[in-house]
C-alpha cells in the first residue's frame, strides 16, 4: 500500500517536446514584436543626435555671420586661403576646429589642389548623421580620390537661387541675415543630403569645383539640370525632396535622409525641424526662399 502511494505522489521533471515547442514559439513571437520597437528606439536616438549636430552647425553659421557680417558663400571663389572651400569648411572656426581650418588654408595658399588637400579625409563628427550607415567612412567618387563626407547640404531655394546658399558661381559673397526678409525662423539654412559617389565633391565637407557639391534646390520640380556623367545615367534627372537610396549615384540632386519619412533641416534662427516628405510643396518653397 505504501509503495502505491509513493508512486502516485511522484512528480514529472522537465517538459515534453510539445510544451518546449510552445515555449519556443512564444519567445519567437515576443522577439518579433519587440525587435521593431527596439529598432525604432535606436533610430529615435540617432535622429536626435543628428538634429543636435545640425543645431551645432547652424549656431556656428550664426557666429560666422555675427563675426564676418555675412554667412559664408556656398563655394569660395575668391583667390586666397578659402579658395574652393565649401561653406561647411568655412564654419570650422566656430566649431572649435580653428587648427584644422588653418591646416586646410595653409595647403590652399601653397596651391595644393582642393582634392589633394591632406585634410580632406579628416572626420568632423558634427558634420555627419548617425543614421547614415556610412557614418565615418571615406567616399571614393568617380575621380578616384577619397574624402570624408558631410550629411548636411545648403538650401539654394526651391527652384531658383532665392535661398541662403546660392548655386550661381558669380555670387562671391555670402548672404547676410538682414537680407532674409522672410524672417530667420521661417527660412531654411541647410538640410540633410547623404553623399553621392557621382563626380567630385558631392558630399565633401572640404570643398570642390562646383557649388552643387554644397547646396541644392529643395523642390526642383520645374527645373532641369543638364548633368551627364560618362554613362549618361543622370542626364536631365531632377528629383524633389523625397526618399533616396544608399549609394544612389543620382541622389545628390535633392535633399533626403536615412530617417524614415523625412529629414532634419536647420533654420536661420538656429533651430532644427524635422520636415516630412509629404509636406506641402508650396510651404516648402516658402521656407526655402529668403523672401
Amino acid at each position: 500500500m505504501l509503495k502505491t502511494m509513493n508512486r502516485s505522489c511522484t512528480f514529472r521533471n522537465g517538459l515534453t517536446s510539445i510544451e518546449l515547442m510552445v515555449v519556443v514559439s512564444i519567445i519567437a513571437v515576443l522577439i518579433t514584436l519587440l525587435l521593431p520597437a527596439v529598432q525604432m528606439a535606436r533610430e529615435t536616438v540617432r535622429r536626435v543626435s543628428c538634429s543636435n549636430n545640425a543645431k551645432q552647425l547652424a549656431l556656428a553659421l550664426q557666429m560666422h555671420e555675427d563675426a564676418m557680417k555675412s554667412l559664408p558663400p556656398t563655394l569660395s571663389r575668391s583667390r586666397g586661403p578659402n579658395f574652393l572651400l565649401h561653406w561647411q569648411a568655412r564654419s570650422l572656426a566656430y566649431l572649435e576646429q580653428q587648427d584644422l581650418l588653418n591646416k586646410v588654408q595653409e595647403e590652399v595658399l601653397r596651391r595644393v589642389q582642393i582634392f589633394s588637400n591632406s585634410n580632406r579625409t579628416v572626420t568632423i563628427p558634427s558634420f555627419q548623421c548617425a543614421s547614415n550607415p556610412d557614418n565615418g567612412f571615406l567616399i571614393k567618387p568617380d575621380l578616384g580620390f577619397l574624402f570624408t563626407h558631410t550629411d548636411y547640404c545648403g538650401v539654394a531655394g526651391a527652384r531658383e537661387d532665392n535661398g541662403v546658399f546660392r548655386l550661381d558661381l558669380r555670387q562671391l559673397e555670402g548672404r547676410r541675415f538682414r537680407d532674409i526678409s522672410g524672417g530667420l525662423s521661417n527660412t531654411l539654412l541647410f538640410g540633410e543630403r547623404p553623399p553621392s559617389e557621382l563626380f567630385a565633391g558631392f558630399g565633401s565637407w572640404l570643398g570642390g569645383q562646383d557649388t552643387s557639391g554644397a547646396a541644392t534646390y529643395l523642390d526642383p520640380t520645374d527645373f532641369t539640370l543638364n548633368v551627364t556623367n560618362e554613362l549618361g545615367e543622370c542626364s536631365n534627372e531632377v528629383r524633389p525632396f523625397g526618399p533616396g537610396k544608399r549609394g544612389g549615384r543620382c541622389d545628390w540632386t535633392h535633399h533626403w535622409s536615412f530617417h524614415p519619412g523625412g529629414a532634419n533641416f536647420a533654420m536661420a534662427d538656429g533651430s532644427v525641424s524635422f520636415l516630412s516628405y509629404s509636406m506641402d510643396k508650396n510651404a516648402l518653397a516658402d521656407l526655402a526662399s529668403i523672401d
